[in-house]
């Protein structure tokens, strides 16, 4: 009687952990699934106290968030960006606990020399919570991990967006 009790309890522990997975699973493949596609940037905010030298760096945009599956606990996935008319590398991933999308933009081979990357960096790279309406998104960066950089030499203050799917 115990074994079958035992056995039964495992069964349900391995249903409920299964069924976790799956749901968390799900999760991801909409937060995908929605974000995916090519946005054209409509308005950039950043806050009057923004450094000077980003105030008036960026001038247009456009994501494209390419078609990315879930794979394990986290799966990074692959873009590009246009800032600027400048092509850049966009990576991003989904935050499941505190649903946010990480985005990072790098420098790439088409990314002109001249293009003051890091100040895209300072403007795009962070966690940023994503709402998406039919076409539209609203993005609104709410933390910026770099703590390996000393304090101050990174912009981690409020930057905000809408877009419209092309």
């Amino acid at each position: 009687m115990k074994t079958t009790i035992s056995i039964l309890g495992t069964t349900l522990f391995l249903v409920l952990i299964l069924s976790c997975q799956s749901e968390r699973e799900k999760t991801f493949q909409s937060e995908f699934d929605k974000i995916q596609g090519t946005w054209t940037i409509d308005n950039f905010t950043l806050p009057p106290n923004a450094p000077d030298s980003l105030q008036n760096f960026f001038k247009s945009g456009i994501l494209l968030f390419e078609k990315c599956k879930y794979y394990s606990k986290i799966s990074v996935c692959g873009g590009e960006a246009a800032v600027n008319e400048a092509i850049i590398a966009l990576d991003y991933i989904y935050l499941y606990d505190v649903q946010q999308f990480r985005l990072s933009v790098i420098h790439k081979e088409a990314t002109p020399k001249t293009f003051p990357i890091a100040k895209a960096i300072q403007l795009f790279d962070g966690n940023w919570e994503v709402m998406i309406d039919d076409n539209k998104m609203v993005a609104k960066r709410k933390d910026v991990i770099k703590s390996y950089l000393p304090p101050g030499s990174f912009y981690k203050g409020e930057v905000m967006f809408t877009a419209t799917r092309k």
